[in-house]
């Protein structure tokens, strides 16, 4: 099986043999246990042993017997050292912070990095959005949200609060959102205006979303419209 990725580069694969090949044909590396390639053309292989290295697209080394390693969209990556802390770094290669529990990088450029004292939601030129949070997450719409001990907060991408203390809060790909209160759990659309209330649950799946009513279930399409 032959696969090719956006530079050009290919990898085939047989029963025996995982082989990387540049764009003429030419090998970079066979008898792989694993292998990635991200589109700023930066790779991973995996080796016997069980560790990756990460490699420049000029081929040079960054870093070798990690547990795992990711390249960003924007250029940005993160390496999990033997040890299991996470390390994040900026596309110039220059760090950002280490020893983490966790970190992520969503498309808007903003980041997320959870050490022992919780998490820390940061913009892209590094300015703090929140601290000491229980989780976060940036949806692609650029709204977010922030959840404390004190429950959830929910965010537009100017940064406007939409509603806060709440159970539980989500927004869909159509930007269409969800609400819950310990009163009741409510579907809105993006500009606000509201598309069902006492709703008892709901979840989102990849082609409709279902939601269950007092007198029984709802199903909408994707993008929320009514099924």
């Amino acid at each position: 099986m032959k696969t090719t990725f956006k530079n050009g580069w290919y990898v085939r694969e047989t029963a025996k043999n995982i082989a990387l090949y540049r764009a003429d044909g030419s090998l970079v590396a066979h008898k792989l246990y694993g292998y990635g390639i991200f589109d700023n053309g930066w790779y991973e292989l995996q080796t016997k042993e069980g560790y990756w290295a990460l490699y420049r697209a000029d081929e040079s080394l960054v870093s070798d017997k990690l547990i795992e390693a990711w390249v960003y969209d924007n250029g940005w990556y993160v390496l999990q050292t033997q040890e299991g802390y996470w390390a994040l770094y900026r596309a110039d290669e220059s760090l950002v912070a280490n020893k983490l529990k966790d970190c992520h990088v969503f498309n808007n450029g903003w980041y997320m990095l959870e050490t022992t004292e919780g998490c820390a939601l940061y913009r892209a030129d590094g300015s703090l959005v929140a601290d000491k949070l229980k989780n976060c997450d940036v949806y692609n719409n650029g709204w977010y949200r922030l959840e404390t001990t004190e429950g959830c907060a929910l965010y537009r991408a100017d940064e406007s609060l939409v509603a806060d203390k709440l159970k539980w809060c989500g927004v869909f790909e159509s930007g269409c959102y969800m609400l819950q209160t310990v009163d009741d759990l409510t579907l809105h659309w993006p500009d606000g205006s509201l598309v069902e209330d006492k709703l008892k649950d709901g979840g989102a799946y990849d082609d409709f979303c279902l939601f269950e009513t007092k007198d029984g279930y709802l199903l909408y399409n994707a993008n929320v419209a009514e099924a």
